[in-house]
């Protein structure tokens, strides 16, 4: 199983809740190899593949090539009162 290519940008989350983002796009795949997913990138200088190991709401944790897990969580903005 395929899903489309789409582009994307990389955002950075700010305290306030907002996100900046770069100019810079990626364009991303989604695959199926065999019962793994994969997330295939490809920029104007370079393109690489990661496994998903972990998919939740709030949770997604990558494998790429080299054996290193990369873990995001879900962000939260910050609220002080």
């Amino acid at each position: 199983m395929e899903w489309k290519n789409r582009l994307s940008q990389k955002v950075k989350p700010q305290f306030d809740g907002k996100f900046l983002t770069n100019d810079e796009l990626e364009s991303i795949q989604i695959k199926d190899s065999s019962g793994v997913f994969q997330i295939h990138y490809k920029t104007n200088f370079a393109q690489w593949s990661e496994d998903i190991l972990v998919l939740t709401d709030s949770i997604l944790v990558l494998k790429n090539r080299q054996n290193l897990e990369y873990h995001y969580k879900r962000f939260k903005p910050i609220t002080i009162q």
